[in-house]
């Protein structure tokens, strides 16, 4: 391998001593191209984007508008927003055509007619009219065309296959198809209706998830990125296999604000991929670990994307009970990939990094670059803990961050610092409204298709299939959940999945007995993980793209760093002590074994214990791990009895082997 085995923490850090702000702003989104707009076009489309991440902090946080007006608002400034930055076609990326133009007129007279009708949407007391199919269908039409331009081809096809089997279901015979509706009336129930488009996902979109995503554009600009990248390197720097630690711990840290599997990757690949290659791994070993990074911010609390915001509105309970329960998951999720690195790096010979560049890379770390970019993370968790509601929690957070960020600042006090901080903020603020924009997009456009499994009934009879196929078999039933979940993540975002998931999935598993949280929490892991499992992985297309490495390799490599993640959903959803619902005694137990049983996955696939494994040694370490993941003691006994026996005959084969054998 051309790459040096052990590397140079100092060139590292050299290379990737580039704001990651920066990167995060010209990153490739997840699936539209954003435009490069410049002269008075980009200060134009600056203004709504900050004007906009203004609006959701101040309502999300303070006063949301009345009834239905906070969600049409919501609508109006996105569908603006993505019709300025993303274009219909690449040839016209870098300018906003008449078409574009069009289309925002037409989202401005969309918006501002429904707008006097909100309590009458509301009440259920508002008269038909024949705008309201015009606008209705020009609406829907223009949250299609900006779905399509932000997210790509397939979801807005998902979304009008919804729309088609609401006007043509009543010609599918049998148990699938349903009563016949008029157009008027389906294009009525879409706009105009409280359960259509304005229904609960749009009215959390606008409050709760935009606060949040505000509050990370805002925590990244005031130097959270940074942050994040030195405490990966102070956390995990001086070990073997430093630098695909690092990136395990700066992954999981950014993904969890960053909303997006994908996004994640783009971003903090571009650093952390050619430090683990220049560190001695593998193109296909760093692609996976980054692919499986990234997707685990996604499941780590405290914000774990939007999941546990729309988790929390599907279930009705508190934000803080989501995030309580899914610390072990995710916990064990990252100890996996963290000892699948490290025996790695044994198995590799690896050798600690000197203790001089590691002093080298230290010196970044300090008060203001490093601590206070972080104290609003803080705060946000001091406000779960104390019992504040979620909105008023990232509302204090953002002011703070907003605030902290002029100590984060150097040089002088004077007017060019002034400038500088002023400048920061309409950034931070811009960036916030591009990123709700796209956000909200993915979401309105699932309101339609929740809209009509309402409507036509969709939803009830899918879950009845499976509950169908449940009754003779459990286990068969949670493998058909999660291979629907895979299907619906074939270029489909994974906000976008849990959705249709929730609406399908977990209610057939709460019919066959199983408790809501695990179920939901069940139908979020594999909603997420499809971003990593072949044969459609997106985070893995992006990662081997930065690492030239072959993709079908490592996504095939990304599953078994990421084997506790497929194991552990199944084992929550017949026991759920992992998510600490249970007695105190029996919840340390199941995940004291539990974590054991991980790293016992992480040595068996790797194929290194205490020297490198034969082949059975390999499988009998994976199925001792998972007996010590379910949540059994005489499973956990036997595992650890095997176990110890494969140790045994380890320590005895090292003590063989010579030093030359072993590199």
């Amino acid at each position: 391998m051309e790459d040096n085995p052990r590397g140079n923490i100092k060139d590292n850090i050299n290379e990737i001593n580039a704001s990651i702000e920066q990167v995060a702003e010209q990153k490739e989104e997840e699936h539209g191209h954003k435009r490069s707009l410049k002269g008075k076009t980009a200060l134009l489309a600056s203004v709504v984007a900050c004007i906009f991440g203004m609006f959701q902090l101040i309502t999300g946080g303070h006063r949301p508008l009345p009834g239905v007006i906070q969600s049409v608002v919501h609508v109006g400034f996105t569908l603006t927003l993505i019709f300025l930055y993303f274009p219909a076609r690449k040839k016209t990326g870098k300018h906003v055509t008449l078409v574009d133009w069009l289309f925002i007129v037409l989202t401005a007279s969309s918006v501002f007619y429904i707008i006097p009708y909100s309590d009458d949407i509301i009440s259920l007391t508002a008269k038909n009219s024949n705008w309201q199919i015009v606008f209705g269908v020009v609406i829907i039409g223009l949250i299609l065309e900006a779905s399509r331009r932000s997210l790509g081809l397939i979801f807005p096809i998902l979304v009008g296959a919804f729309l088609l089997y609401a006007f043509f279901g009543h010609l599918i015979p049998g148990v699938f198809g349903h009563a016949k509706f008029s157009p008027a009336m389906i294009i009525r129930t879409v706009y105009f209706d409280a359960q259509g488009l304005w229904g609960h996902l749009l009215q959390m979109s606008s409050t709760l998830l935009a606060l949040f995503l505000t509050f990370g554009a805002v925590l990244l600009k005031s130097g959270g990125g940074e942050a994040f990248l030195d405490i990966g390197f102070f956390v995990s720097a001086r070990s073997r296999g430093g630098s695909a630690k690092v990136a395990a711990v700066t992954s999981g840290l950014f993904g969890m604000i960053s909303g997006s599997c994908t996004a994640n990757a783009a971003t903090i690949g571009t650093f952390t991929i050619p430090l683990m290659k220049r560190g001695g791994f593998s193109p296909e070993f760093s692609s996976a670990v980054e692919g499986v990074a990234g997707t685990g911010g996604m499941l780590m609390p405290p914000i774990m994307g939007a999941g546990a915001f729309l988790m929390a509105q599907f279930l009705g309970i508190s934000y803080a009970r989501i995030a309580l329960a899914a610390i072990v998951p995710a916990v064990l999720y990252y100890a996996g990939l963290f000892f699948s690195i490290h025996f790695q790096a044994l198995k590799r010979n690896m050798q600690i990094p000197d203790i001089k560049e590691f002093k080298e890379a230290m010196a970044r770390f300090g008060v203001r670059r490093t601590v206070i970019p972080l104290i609003p993370i803080l705060l946000l968790i001091a406000c779960f803990m104390a019992g504040y509601t979620v909105q008023l929690g990232a509302f204090l957070s953002s002011i703070l961050a907003l605030i902290l960020m002029l100590f984060t600042m150097g040089g002088k006090w004077n007017l060019n610092r002034a400038a500088e901080y002023f400048r920061k903020l309409f950034g931070a603020f811009s960036a916030a409204g591009v990123s709700v924009a796209q956000v909200a997009v993915l979401l309105a456009s699932a309101q339609i298709m929740v809209s009509i499994l309402g409507l036509t009934g969709l939803a009830i009879k899918f879950s009845n299939l499976i509950v169908q196929v449940g009754q003779s078999n459990i286990l068969a039933t949670l493998i058909l959940g999660m291979v629907l979940l895979f299907f619906l993540g074939m270029g489909v975002p994974v906000t976008a999945v849990y959705v249709i998931g929730a609406s399908i999935v977990a209610p057939a598993f709460i019919l066959l007995g199983r408790e809501a949280l695990p179920a939901h929490l069940f139908t979020f892991y594999f909603s997420c993980l499809g971003a990593i499992t072949p044969p459609v992985c997106g985070a893995i297309f992006i990662t081997s793209a930065l690492a030239k490495s072959d993709w079908w390799k490592s996504g095939w490599l990304a599953v078994r760093l990421a084997l506790p993640g497929f194991i552990v959903p199944y084992v929550f959803i017949f026991k759920p002590t992992l998510l600490l619902m249970g007695a105190p005694l029996e919840i340390f137990l199941d995940v004291l074994t539990a974590f054991v049983g991980v790293i016992l996955m992480a040595a068996g696939g790797v194929g290194y214990l205490i020297t490198p494994c034969r082949l059975y040694e390999r499988v009998c370490l994976i199925v001792c791990g998972v007996l010590l993941v379910l949540p059994n003691l005489i499973a956990a006994f036997v595992g650890l009895a095997v176990t110890f026996t494969i140790l045994m005959m380890q320590m005895k084969r090292k003590k063989q082997l010579s030093p030359v054998s072993l590199t």
